[in-house]
């Protein structure tokens, strides 16, 4: 609509799911003039984007239900606030009770700031958001002025060895934001691009650029450098939107899981495609792994674990190294959720010598012991049409760390590593329905052709040490 004016004494519901944007002028002068339903599960609450002035004495009141803590995979929730900075006491209802709580985060001492011990802090602040758990599910609240200026964020502090940069922020509008949308004014400067909010399974999920976060939702955003840096947090970033709190986002890439199948916590791991992006880690499009309760599950790139690694391109001949270190249950699987269709995704598992053709079988299920190497897996590629081992293409062979590794080869193969000028320089046969490795270490770095023999078929592929 175009202006609104709401009496003294009115009211008017925007139900859950539902929007409403004003192009004009906002003049409320009713306690509660304005309710944002919410509905009792993840689901998005009453939308609101004012998109001129708002005035008056009234108030709003914008609902979020938060389910009861059941468990660390899915009891905690960030939050924050969408009206001006409101009275945790007096303002809300998030205040906690005995087996309830509410945090803080402070990155520089790498610890959670909590509530209930002498109310530490006493309002929620603008752009920043809360960690809070409740023993029963209730519909929660914050009543004031909707926030409709920009929020900015400058010299966040970087601290080595603790809060490694990550801070608590959180969507300041009465809506859904886009995350550092195209052209919005998000202005990133040493800030990564890619933000991480809470799942409901004890781990976190990363937002790429253009993706959306939730109306209420904290999330955190990573300062690669201390101080300086900064960022806004946009009006023109306001969307309306009402895919549930904590939607997972889309794109252009591959999606691992990683499934504790005792507790059904999960962990999340995407390799992104983008021309801009380099081999190596770039603060503007990946993001490095940070642990919750779940399994620790990411990708590597030299000394960073990331957990959302954005490449140039995916070739046939790249591959990338998975970490995986257990939480407190033994039985798991990975998962591949999401994929490009131009490719076909092989899984290697160097405890148990497997690999796993995940495209046409996505689910690896696996244990895991205290004390397992966590540089564990390997993700490697093949254009789709030679996605299975067939008597044309009977082997796929791939190169990683030094080593070179064979599957798909009938057993007894005969396996030759050979340099460009044809000087054999190891030698080896393949195993029996597994993944056959061949420690090519000592080789010097440089080209070498594999060649896998069997019942007369050859096959060769030139690997790089």
């Amino acid at each position: 609509m175009n202006d609104l004016t709401i009496n003294s004494g009115a009211k008017l519901t925007i139900n859950a799911g539902k929007s409403l944007t004003v192009t004009g002028a906002l003049t409320n002068n009713s306690a509660e003039g304005i309710i944002l339903q919410s509905p009792e599960n993840h689901g998005a609450p009453g939308s609101l984007i004012t998109n001129g002035s708002i005035t008056g004495s009234g108030t709003i009141k914008a609902e979020r239900y938060i389910l009861a803590y059941s468990g660390n995979s899915d009891g905690w929730h960030l939050i924050s606030s969408p009206v001006n900075t409101p009275n945790i006491a007096n303002n809300t209802n998030l205040a906690p009770g005995d087996n309830d709580d509410l945090f803080a985060w402070n990155e520089v001492a790498y610890e959670w700031t909590n509530y209930k011990p002498g109310n530490v802090f006493t309002t929620m602040t603008n752009g920043i958001g809360y960690l809070v758990a409740y023993q029963v599910g209730a519909n929660k609240y914050m009543t004031g002025t909707p926030n409709n200026t920009a929020i900015s964020y400058s010299n966040l502090s970087n601290t080595n060895d603790k809060g490694e940069g990550w801070h608590l922020v959180g969507n300041p509008y009465p809506s859904a934001i886009t995350w550092d949308k195209t052209d919005a004014g998000f202005n990133l400067t040493n800030i990564a691009g890619v933000a991480k909010v809470m799942n409901n399974s004890g781990s976190y999920s990363d937002r790429a650029a253009n993706t959306i976060i939730p109306a209420m939702q904290g999330f955190f955003v990573q300062a690669v450098v201390h101080n300086n840096n900064s960022f806004n947090i946009p009006l023109l970033s306001r969307t309306h939107d009402n895919s549930s709190w904590l939607k997972s986002g889309n794109g252009e890439r591959f999606m691992l899981v990683a499934n504790d199948l005792e507790t059904a916590m999960f962990q999340e791991s995407v390799i992104g495609v983008n021309e801009l992006a380099t081999e190596g880690y770039d603060y503007q499009y990946d993001s490095r792994f940070w642990a919750w309760y779940a399994p620790q599950f990411y990708s590597i790139v030299g000394d960073d674990l990331l957990s959302t690694n954005t490449l140039p391109s995916v070739q046939p001949e790249s591959v990338i190294p998975f970490g995986f270190v257990k939480n407190e249950s033994s039985s798991f699987s990975i998962e591949l959720k999401e994929q490009m269709v131009a490719y076909t995704v092989y899984l290697s598992d160097l405890k148990a010598n497997q690999e796993q053709n995940l495209t046409s079988n996505p689910v690896y299920t696996f244990t895991s012991e205290a004390g397992d190497d966590p540089n564990r897996f390997i993700l490697h590629f093949a254009p789709v049409g030679i996605s299975t081992p067939t008597q044309e293409n009977p082997a796929v062979i791939y190169s990683h760390g030094g080593v070179i590794f064979v599957t798909g080869a009938p057993a007894n193969a005969e396996i030759t590593v050979s340099n460009l000028t044809g000087q054999i320089m190891l030698q080896g046969k393949s195993a029996a329905n597994s993944l056959t490795s061949l420690n090519a270490t000592t080789l010097p770095k440089g080209i070498y052709v594999v060649s896998v023999l069997s019942n007369g078929q050859l096959t060769s592929r030139k690997v790089v040490l």
